[in-house]
């Protein structure tokens, strides 16, 4: 834009962001008295389990995020040992990420473009941050979470780059990877809009300690690799992972790596 006076056009954008975020602060309170399930705090302190379970698997499967996960905060609040509420919230914060990248795929002009990057950025930040440490609780508890299916899609609806229904166990190992990809991008996030300049450092000089968040990164690939030859896949349970097709113990040639996605409405794996 050449002129520095804003255009009509980009003063309706601002209008228009401003309007709908005056509507999702007046109506946030009732949505969160709408969405889920009524829980106690008696049935809270149970943990995950029965009705409040099949609840929130519905909502998962239904991609009501943030509907599953106040469920799951309730009673991660109530109960903060309690591994399916622990998982649960990794897994609707994990698409919330999704949904936010997502948004970034979807053709828009340039005026709408510049505004989301303005306002979409800071809220994407933040959504990786909260499924960062999700995932670092769920790690670090070696949670697993049995769940029927989970949409996942990946790009714009209209041309996706993955769709598919990600169904079965969720393990420690799969925490561990997600920790790890969040982690990566949060780096890639500061880095890249980070207004400091990279210092070189003169030949011969001793390599500096990883930043915090590759190291972080690190640590969690490395336990996901442990975990992935220590706890072979199970088909049974839809448990992905290494598949030892030829039963010697041993990561060789005849053997796969099963990824529990699978063709919507179907048993095709995608990445078979």
């Amino acid at each position: 834009m050449r002129s520095n006076v804003m255009t009509r056009s980009a003063k309706a954008a601002l209008l228009g962001i401003a309007a709908s975020a005056s509507t999702l602060l007046m109506l946030g309170p009732l949505m969160g008295c709408l969405g889920g399930p009524k829980i106690d705090s008696h049935e809270a302190a149970q943990g995950l389990h029965g009705r409040l379970e099949t609840a929130v698997a519905g909502e998962l499967a239904s991609a009501k995020w943030s509907d599953a996960l106040s469920t799951c905060e309730e009673v991660e609040a109530a109960n903060p040992r309690d591994c399916n509420a622990r998982y649960c919230d990794l897994i609707a914060r994990t698409m919330i990420v999704v949904d936010h990248l997502n948004e970034f795929d979807v053709p828009r002009s340039t005026v709408s473009m510049f505004f989301h990057a303005i306002f979409g950025v800071p809220s994407f930040k933040g959504a990786l941050e909260r499924a960062s440490r999700s995932a670092n609780s769920a790690a670090t508890m070696a949670c697993e979470y049995d769940l029927p299916t989970v949409p996942l899609l990946i790009g714009s609806p209209k041309d996706p780059i993955l769709r598919g229904d990600v169904r079965g166990r969720w393990t420690a190992r799969d925490a561990h990877l997600l920790a790890a990809i969040f982690d990566s991008m949060r780096y890639l996030l500061d880095t890249g809009l980070s207004s400091k300049k990279r210092s070189t450092a003169p030949p011969e000089t001793p390599a500096p300690p990883l930043p915090p968040l590759l190291a972080d990164m690190r640590d969690h690939l490395q336990a996901q690799d442990a975990l992935l030859f220590s706890q072979p896949a199970d088909p049974a349970v839809l448990r992905g992972g290494w598949m030892d097709r030829n039963g010697n113990g041993v990561p060789d040639g005849p053997d796969e790596l099963l990824v529990d996605i699978f063709v919507p409405g179907t048993n095709q794996r995608i990445f078979d």
